[in-house]
């Protein structure tokens, strides 16, 4: 079941292009969104972050990592599964610790990947797929 979204979600995407529609008494869902070539990383994970969290996706992000383990994913995602994302621009290169800790989840069966802004329409297609199983309603 899809969490509505908010209307600091929808506003947030709509300021950055995407086209929402609303059925005749549904909940408004988001159908496309504009790609952006030069998009900063903080606004690309802003913009994962409002289409994840109406599609039931529980969210991880380490705000200030100086302290952290060098190289460790951008973004957990968890609903049916658990999706490790590292975020980068368009042009960002991974650092060689991003690239072991990516590698070392995806040896242990994890979903590991590198999203960009350029992958947009996958993005949307792998966080609006319809949830799976039951759902206790904690997302």
């Amino acid at each position: 079941m899809r969490t509505p979204l908010t209307e600091h979600d929808l506003a947030m995407l709509l300021r950055n292009g995407a086209r929402v529609i609303q059925g005749h008494g549904a909940a408004p869902r988001v159908v496309s969104h504009a790609r952006q070539p030069a998009e900063a990383e903080t606004p690309f994970m802003a913009r994962v972050l409002a289409l994840a969290r109406p599609h039931g996706w529980a969210a991880y992000h380490t705000h200030d990592s100086r302290k952290s383990v060098p190289g460790f994913p951008d973004l957990v995602l968890v609903r049916e599964v658990v999706l490790w994302r590292e975020l980068k621009t368009n042009t960002g290169k991974l650092t060689q610790e991003q690239a072991t800790w990516l590698s070392l989840l995806r040896h242990a069966g994890q979903d590991a990947d590198l999203w960009r802004p350029r992958d947009w329409d996958a993005i949307v297609a792998r966080l609006t797929q319809p949830q799976k199983g039951a759902h206790d309603g904690f997302c």
